[in-house]
């Protein structure tokens, strides 16, 4: 077996479609992105985030280093684990996004806008992320699909 013997794209094409067939159901866009709260979960976690017709998902992938490694076996850091955060989406969700520019958008780097899934019958906490790419493929859909 040669090294490498799958080109990257593969692998990608293989991961997505393994994940519509667990879901059942296309995805419709994907991107990397941080979760920042409004959830069970502490933030901020960084993860894909992906989008079908009718949820919102962010997956988190569990991170290990040395340090964690030391950190946990002496009992003083709990394991990160992977998880997934659903967010159904609705006719009370409303797609609000913080577009500060300037000196705050400097002090943050090249981050993309935070935004927020609110649900405006005030039943629900906001769900807050933020995506890696400005101009994203994910937030488009995501817009068409609340109206």
């Amino acid at each position: 077996m040669k090294l490498f013997e799958n080109k990257p794209d593969e692998d990608v094409r293989k991961f997505w479609q393994g994940m519509e067939e667990t879901l059942g159901t296309p995805i419709l866009a994907y991107t990397l992105g941080q979760y920042l709260s409004g959830r069970d979960v502490k933030g901020p976690m960084w993860g894909l985030l992906y989008l079908t017709r009718d949820t919102l998902y962010f997956q988190h992938f569990a991170q290990r280093n040395w340090f964690a490694s030391v950190m946990q076996s002496s009992g003083a850091i709990p394991g990160s684990e992977n998880f997934t955060i659903e967010v159904a989406l609705g006719p009370s969700l409303g797609l609000e996004q913080d577009n500060a520019g300037g000196w705050r958008r400097f002090l943050r780097g090249n981050a993309a806008d935070t935004c927020r899934l609110v649900d405006r019958s005030g039943v629900a906490d906001p769900f807050v992320f933020s995506i890696e790419q400005r101009d994203s493929s994910l937030l488009r859909e995501l817009r068409r699909l609340l109206g």
